[in-house]
């Protein structure tokens, strides 16, 4: 089996190693039972009853599905032997012994008196559970944390759940919350099930394990509930093993910017600012929402009330409880709290927030760009550090907030503009005391200046139309950047930035649903001979995969490939803000245009491989791909060659 195949292979990785314990003790449950007793239902789709054993399939015409599982399976399996796999945080699992069972006539199942799982405590010692069903070529799987005695049902879905966990988990050495992991479950079933006929349905034998995997990727990429179970998941997970060395990245890269949708640009943006959060994060510091919206309106020109902010808070959490029980969309707004949720399910002025946490809480007050802010100042009011204010018009005692440069995001990306290199573009943030205003920012590459846009009153952009050589970095060689910025109290800004050029390659994409199921053959790159597809959010895949193994070899340490891209139908349109980590994405959005009463038109894929540095930051950019589907029966397929 894949899954398993991949479980193997991770333990000659994680088999060695001190590993690290979370900077506190979560806020977990403990288990309230000496033994634990589960149950449940184990369903399949009728396809695969028909490779169950043969007794199981005589069996099932008396079978009675269980009307409250939220599943597109349409059968229960009986008489499947019902095994329960211990996984540990090491990677290694074995069959609990004395612990298997059947199913009975309805599918229905019961385990009692077993050990209950230790999830989410961050140590080797933790483990949780896959309850495993097989009946012939037929295999059903959940993972599952009981802490106490559960309902456990077993569907195509939780195989897909599973498979994802294990997938992401990649041989972390901890083990999510028991929250996390049921909530992986509950969202995957809803996503797929909410889907319907739109996705390839997952299948439980043996031999669909390849295509489990690509749906479970491609729904960790979705854009959906699935993918934000998925993030939580990874969140939690390296949470649960944060060391001295990866705090800063979780808080920028999992917690700030996945939770803004990667729009965010203030709070840990600078070195000094990060590194203080992720001391107070590893010393198991905690912080209030009265202590973070005191500092916040002694060291910001707007103000805000502590009770008013938790309540909202509260409300986001309510709003991702609710999306991920009863299957609706979370709304984006609302992401910023998925990814340090962990036992909180209610927020006070007095509750103590652990530093991830409360860095979501504070994002939340001030949105994911706020401005207006002396983020120096609080940051040392709020953990009590003494950080200087160390560029030109931010020093200590020269201004309450000073007039700064406060963040920038310039990078270079492959353009027709500069063709044996990068070209550069980005986006400059300042702050500013109250009542100043910004009378000049100036960008210069080597000394050429570039011409710049407004982009509100506390950021400037490069010109997109500028065609100057000053834009262009050749591939492998680095510029100096200079911007200055000028201020109408006659202060000024100063910062310079070395940046390189990265020859990123060109993604090259094929579909797991393709017609001719040809996988591997590149998918159309033309408008007009679109290539077949056979459902209409197909899952599609590309190469090169992303992380460490790809990025060009100039690139700095620690950084990785992730893919930006979007999805344009004849109904609709979708641009994924978050990049892509995995090789497989689910269509965002139906390709098919009689979604939206249209009787043609195709779906266009635009991809774009780009590399980010351990903070999640982009650092540079490569060429785009594109590729166009059609969906199998409609007119634009009439000619294509594939089917």
């Amino acid at each position: 089996m894949i899954r398993r195949l991949i479980t193997l292979s991770l333990l000659v990785v994680a088999g060695c190693g001190g590993g690290s314990s979370a900077p506190t003790s979560p806020a977990q449950v403990p288990t309230s039972v000496e033994y634990a007793t589960i149950e449940g239902q184990v369903m399949v789709g009728s396809a695969d009853l028909n490779l169950a054993s043969p007794i199981s399939k005589s069996l099932a015409s008396k079978a009675t599905p269980n009307a409250s599982i939220t599943t597109l399976a349409d059968t229960p399996l009986p008489n499947a032997t019902v095994d329960l796999y211990k996984i540990s945080a090491d990677g290694t699992e074995e069959i609990v012994a004395g612990k298997s069972t059947t199913t009975d006539a309805n599918g229905n199942y019961t385990i009692t008196d077993f050990t209950p799982a230790v999830p989410g405590t961050g140590a080797l010692t933790d483990f949780y559970y896959e309850i495993r069903a097989t009946s012939g070529d037929v295999e059903v799987i959940a993972a599952a944390a009981p802490t106490e005695d559960a309902t456990v049902n077993l569907t195509p879905e939780t195989k897909v759940a599973a498979i994802m966990l294990n997938d992401v988990l990649n041989g972390a050495q901890t083990i999510p919350q028991k929250s996390i992991i049921d909530q992986l479950n509950t969202v995957v079933s809803y996503s797929l099930y909410n889907y319907g006929d739109t996705v390839t349905q997952p299948s439980t034998i043996a031999t669909a394990e390849t295509n489990l995997l690509y749906i479970g990727t491609g729904l960790a990429n979705d854009s959906g509930n699935a993918e934000f179970a998925a993030r939580a998941v990874e969140a939690d997970k390296t949470y649960l093993g944060i060391s001295s060395s990866t705090a800063s990245a979780y808080l920028e890269e999992k917690v700030i910017r996945r939770g803004c949708l990667y729009d965010a640009d203030l709070i840990v943006s600078s070195d000094a600012i990060n590194g203080a959060f992720a001391d107070a994060l590893i010393s198991g510091t905690t912080v209030t929402p009265d202590q973070i919206i005191t500092a916040y309106n002694n060291n910001s020109s707007s103000t805000a009330t502590a009770s008013a902010t938790a309540d909202a808070f509260g409300n986001i959490l309510t709003a991702i409880e609710n999306a991920f029980t009863q299957g609706t969309a979370l709304a984006t707004s609302n992401v910023i709290g998925v990814y340090s949720q962990r036992d909180l399910s209610a927020v006070a002025t007095d509750t103590a927030l652990e530093i991830d946490q409360g860095l979501s809480f504070l994002e939340s007050v001030v949105g994911c760009g706020g401005s207006g802010v002396d983020w120096i100042g609080f940051t040392n009011e709020l953990l009590g550090t003494s950080l200087a204010y160390n560029s030109s018009a931010e020093k200590a005692g020269e201004s309450t907030a000073g007039n700064y440069i406060v963040d920038e995001n310039l990078y270079p990306s492959s353009t027709a503009i500069c063709q044996e290199g990068g070209t550069l573009g980005g986006i400059v943030i300042l702050e500013m005391n109250a009542g100043v205003s910004i009378t000049s920012v100036i960008i210069t590459g080597n000394g050429d200046p570039l011409t710049l846009i407004y982009d509100n009153e506390h950021a400037y952009r490069i010109n997109p139309n500028d065609a100057s050589a000053a834009r262009c970095i050749g591939f492998g060689t680095e510029k100096e950047i200079t911007v200055t910025a000028n201020f109408s109290d006659g202060s000024s800004d100063v910062i310079t930035k070395t940046i390189t050029s990265l020859d990123v390659p060109e993604p090259t994409i094929s579909s797991v649903d393709r017609c001719d199921t040809e996988l591997g053959m590149l998918l159309s790159e033309s408008e007009l001979d679109p290539t077949c597809v056979s459902v209409s959010r197909p899952v599609f895949q590309w190469v090169p995969s992303p992380g460490a193994e790809n990025v060009p070899t100039d690139a700095p340490s620690g950084s990785k490939l992730m893919y930006v891209f979007d999805v344009t139908s004849p109904c609709s349109s979708y641009q994924v803000t978050s990049p892509v980590d995995k090789s497989f994405m689910l269509s965002p959005i139906e390709c098919d245009p009689a979604a939206c009463g249209e009787t043609t038109g195709t779906c266009r894929l635009f991809m774009r491989a780009e590399v980010y540095d351990a903070n999640g930051r982009i650092i540079s950019a490569g060429p785009a791909a594109f590729a166009y589907v059609c969906v199998e029966g409609q007119p634009d397929c009439a000619s294509s060659d594939d089917w």
